[in-house]
């Protein structure tokens, strides 16, 4: 039970504290910055205490999504919490499958080219995921594909890296079994988190100067729309106020000084779309000024109002306020007659700047219902110049205010904006204006604002006596806005910087595990060393005590015979005489193959030959030494034994010959059988002779030999010993069930094929004139043909094989052979090497060039190369084509 809590409770602990860290460390706060250090946190719990955190991983989960739900101020989408979620774990997942033979027993670290192989796995490798989570996370985010994407991917990617990095290290040396002390485990968790901090640090004050240079830049919009919004607003009034003061100074304003005086007034770069001026006139003047307005336009013109085809009756009192004058007119002629009294929208505002004697804004209103998309503003403005002339009256309120017309603004609200965004010089700000003048919001301008993840402010503006709110937020999200290269550099370089870091930390720690195994592994063949010198004089030392025991018999019997009459030694004492001979012969035979063997100065003589006929004369040597023996070796051969084989044939006869007095002496009393088998492996065979009793006794001296070292057991035995360890191979008593001893050689062969090269090679005449000439034969790395050597070694040839092109020109040029042949040489580097090499050699060079080659690939050569070739030969060849082309090699 305490091996499942103990991994909830730490897991959760630290997924809760990751989680804190984030919230409380990166601003501004966002789904897509949890992504990096959520996904490398489960992947670390998840490598280091298994399935089992990922149930501490989801308890806390759900533990802090209630949380947020509860307190936070922002909204969470579950779906891309889930999908943040399950991408996590397949991220954990992989890299637990990629690293799961690297966790147990500390393999990670066992060595540095582990420690880099995992690092590269559990960081940038598996960070891919949540790179790829963190791109879609962002599209779904802000829902829309333009965005900083490429950021996104490499702020998860970095940071999930990082968590990876170091975390899972920290994690493992404190989990499960080590291999460090702790010293130096507290050391390499002590560095790691400083460095962990140190990169922490650097990130929260790259994070924080970008936030503030954001800021900036927001805030520095936001002074500039102020000061935009006060000056056009100065601007609007200061031109209606010249207006209104040029009428009120004036007796008459014909169109001519109008349209004079508002060319001087008016701005091209204004919000104002025009300027008109709007008589008030009574129904009895109605005609009468629709006659003055038509002298002075040169138009057609009649007031635009409800009433005007009603009957004109005296005591009506209604009033019309048209629009006489507008500048520009150009756009704006529909705007001639409009009676502005007639608008509800508009005739609380002419009312109200008539109280107020000042410009006064109206409600937001169209004209007609195909501009309900763009609305208009009128700022009016009364005019009293009642002694002017052409008055067609006069509107009075009860304060005794007067006004004999309006002079008005007609402003397009899109316009006014557009006007406002021009003029600020980050153009990273959108905004809506909403009418709060009457208590309730009327949206004027704009749409619902979208300010998740951005920054946002509200301010009211007196717009010329109604109150605007103007909602501003950034037009896109941080992660959408453009970097700065100083962004990248840290980003990238912290990345790349930490990683490295802590590969240093960890390659130490390595490095210092492989110092410590090399240690013990160099302790271990010392002792192995000191042990095998030991048993080497234990060796020697027998050695020289049977040496001693062998030679002392023969001259025993030398000295004997001396002493007698040589006048009367008879056959049998000649006999005796010939046999001491023979045996301190045999002895000194031995005894100077072994100097030979342990001198290392001989090579092995690998060569094809028969190996049955070889066998057969085996055993007819065995037949002829046994004929004054008390026991005799018997044969018997495999059916399955290869007819040829490769090894090398004088010392393999030199181990059998040595070993027949051998098997006779320690199976004395019983004649032996010597089975020969072979066990066929892929690319060779294995040849095992096994020796047994065929009527065991217990006087036989090899049960007394079955614990000790058999080389000891007489001078031809230590060459057999020495001749089988040159060949590969070992000679082993075994104790059998029944309770006999058998002895058993084996040795390692090659072998050929039986129906390609075997057949081919029953049918070479060997040249008895060649005297093991030497062949360098010249074949690329990748070549599959495996004809030409077999039966080069059947001829008794001397091979060289070269397959590399590095090496042609010294083995041309260095080492003198008497015939080169190129085996289907195609590729450009063996050909350039080849020709190089050949045209360096002297003209009384003696060197006979000889091409092997498939129809196809020769009649591609070029010329130049074919005739370094004194002879070629194509595929496929016969022994008889091949001795043939050697044999006129040779006569050359």
């Amino acid at each position: 039970m305490r091996g499942v809590i103990k991994p909830l409770f730490y897991s959760s602990a630290i997924f809760i504290a990751v989680c804190l860290l984030v919230v409380f460390a990166i601003k501004p706060l966002s789904l897509i910055n949890f992504i990096g250090p959520v996904t490398g946190i489960i992947t670390a719990v998840t490598l280091v205490w298994g399935s089992i955190a990922l149930a501490g991983v989801i308890i806390s989960s759900l533990l802090l999504l209630m949380i947020v739900n509860k307190y936070a101020y922002f909204d969470l989408n579950l779906a891309i919490v889930l999908f943040i979620f399950l991408a996590a774990l397949l991220q954990a997942f992989w890299a637990k499958q990629l690293t799961y033979k690297l966790i147990g027993k500390q393999r990670w670290i066992a060595s540095r080219s582990s420690l880099f192989s995992f690092m590269l796995k559990i960081g940038p490798v598996v960070g891919i995921v949540a790179a790829s989570c963190a791109v879609i996370v962002a599209i779904l985010d802000n829902g829309t594909f333009d965005t900083s994407l490429t950021y996104a991917f490499f702020r998860a990617w970095s940071t999930s890296v990082l968590v990876s990095a170091f975390t899972i290290p920290s994690l493992l040396f404190i989990v499960g079994e080590q291999k460090l002390s702790v010293s130096k485990r507290t050391f390499v968790f002590v560095s790691s988190t400083l460095g962990c901090v140190a990169i922490g640090l650097l990130f929260q004050i790259s994070q924080q100067q970008e936030l503030h240079k954001r800021l900036d830049i927001y805030e520095r919009s936001l002074h500039e729309l102020n000061d935009v919004l006060v000056k056009e607003i100065s601007d609007i009034k200061s031109d209606i106020k010249a207006m209104s003061a040029y009428f009120n100074s004036s007796v008459e304003v014909d169109f001519y000084e109008f349209n004079s005086y508002s060319n001087e007034v008016y701005r091209d770069n204004s919000s104002i779309s025009s300027i008109q001026w709007a008589p008030v006139v009574t129904a009895q003047e109605q005609q009468r000024f629709e006659q003055y307005a038509k002298s002075q336009l040169g138009i057609e013109y009649t007031i635009v109002t409800k009433v005007r085809n009603q009957p004109l009756e005296p005591q009506n009192k209604t009033l019309f306020v048209p629009v006489l004058y507008l500048f520009p007119e150009k756009g704006s002629e529909t705007y001639y007659g409009f009676d502005l009294h007639e608008y509800t929208a508009i005739t609380p505002t002419l009312m109200k700047s008539l109280e107020k004697q000042d410009a006064v804004a109206s409600a937001p209103f169209s004209m007609n219902q195909n501009n309900e998309m763009n609305p208009l503003i009128i700022i009016a403005h009364p005019v009293s110049n009642a002694k002017g002339a052409n008055v067609f009256g006069y509107i009075t309120l009860a304060s005794g205010e007067l006004a004999i017309g309006f002079l008005s603004a007609v402003i397009e609200l899109e316009r006014l904006v557009n006007t406002l965004k021009t003029k600020i010089s980050a153009n990273n700000i959108t905004m809506t204006i909403v009418d709060v003048t009457a208590g309730e919001n009327y949206l004027i301008y704009g749409d619902k604002l979208t300010t998740d993840n951005r920054l946002k402010q509200t301010e009211v503006v007196d717009f010329f006596g109604r109150q605007w709110k103007f909602h501003i937020a950034e037009s896109t999200t941080w992660l959408s806005q453009d970097k700065s290269w100083q962004t990248w550099v840290m980003l990238l370089g912290a990345v790349f910087g930490g990683f490295i870091f802590q590969l240093l930390i960890l390659m130490m720690a390595a490095y210092s595990i492989e110092l410590s195994d090399k240690v013990a592994e160099k302790t271990r063949e010392l002792i192995k060393a000191n042990e095998l010198s030991e048993k080497e004089n234990q060796s020697k030392a027998h050695f020289l005590q049977m040496l001693t025991l062998e030679l002392s018999t023969p001259i025993k019997l030398a000295e004997r015979l001396s002493r007698g009459s040589s006048r009367n030694l008879g056959n049998s004492q000649l006999q005796q005489f010939n046999e001491v001979t023979e045996q301190l012969k045999h002895i000194l035979t031995s005894v100077s193959d072994l100097s030979t063997i342990e001198s290392r100065t001989q090579k092995l003589d690998s060569q094809v030959f028969d190996f049955s006929y070889f066998l057969n004369q085996i055993e007819s040597t065995y037949q002829q030494r046994e004929i004054h023996a008390h026991n005799q070796i018997k044969f018997l051969f495999d059916c399955e034994l290869p007819n040829f084989v490769v090894a090398d044939k004088n010392r393999l006869e030199k181990l059998l010959l040595s070993l027949q007095d051998n098997i006779l002496k320690l199976f004395n009393g019983s004649d032996v059988q010597m089975s020969v088998k072979t066990h066929y492996h892929k690319d060779f065979a294995s040849l095992f002779f096994t020796c047994s009793a065929l009527s065991a006794k217990e006087s036989m001296p090899i049960l007394s030999w079955l614990k000790k070292d058999i080389a000891n057991f007489s001078t031809s035995m230590a060459l057999a010993s020495e001749l089988t360890y040159l060949l590969q191979g070992n000679i082993k008593l075994t104790l059998v069930p029944t309770g006999d001893v058998v002895m058993t050689i084996s040795l390692p062969i090659g072998i050929k094929s039986q129906q390609d090269t075997l057949n081919k090679t029953d049918e070479i005449e060997t040249l008895t004139f060649n005297n093991k000439r030497k062949v360098l034969l010249i074949e690329e790395s990748l070549s599959t043909n495996f004809e030409t050597t077999p039966l080069l070694l059947g001829l008794d040839y001397q091979v060289e094989i070269i397959d590399d092109f590095t090496e042609v020109g010294y083995a041309i040029s260095e080492l003198h052979f008497d015939i080169i042949i190129i085996d289907n040489i195609t590729s450009k580097p063996y050909v350039k090497a080849i020709e190089e090499s050949l045209g360096q050699l002297g003209k009384g060079d003696k060197t006979t060039v000889i091409g092997i080659y498939r129809g196809i690939e020769y009649r591609q050569l070029e010329p130049s190369f074919k005739q370094l070739m004194g002879d070629c030969l194509l595929y496929p060849i016969s022994a008889e084509n091949l001795q043939m082309v050697l044999m006129k090699a040779n006569v050359s």
